[in-house]
């Protein structure tokens, strides 16, 4: 981060994880090794990040190729049009994406994708 000035602490990020409404999740495009990114809803359950995906796809052919990832949360958006500038709360999230198999963990993924 190149200001540290405005870098939080681990348990804020938490915080914007929970209340943003959505997040953009990037990835590499498989077909050409460019960058894509989408919008997705997204829900924390402990230290994991899930979001629902198609069985088919350019996300999912993305991901199965390179399942790195970065996803970024933005909340609490407030332009501020006299200062020219806009306030909000943000968090990124790097990791590897990861297929949920586990039946029980992907109804509880599901239902809490749901429900935020």
């Amino acid at each position: 981060m190149r200001r540290r000035d405005r870098e939080m602490y681990y348990d804020f990020g938490l915080y914007v994880i929970d209340k943003s409404p959505y997040a953009v999740l990037s990835m590499i495009n498989a077909a050409d090794k460019t960058p894509y990114c989408v919008p997705i809803s997204a829900v924390r359950i402990g230290n994991s990040v899930y979001f629902h995906c198609a069985i088919t796809g350019q996300k999912i052919d993305n991901l199965m190729a390179d399942p790195n990832v970065c996803i970024s949360f933005v909340s609490d958006v407030n332009p501020i049009s006299e200062k020219y500038t806009t306030e909000y709360e943000s968090a990124i999230v790097k990791g590897t994406a990861e297929n949920v198999t586990d039946e029980s963990e992907k109804i509880a993924a599901l239902k809490a994708i749901c429900l935020k």
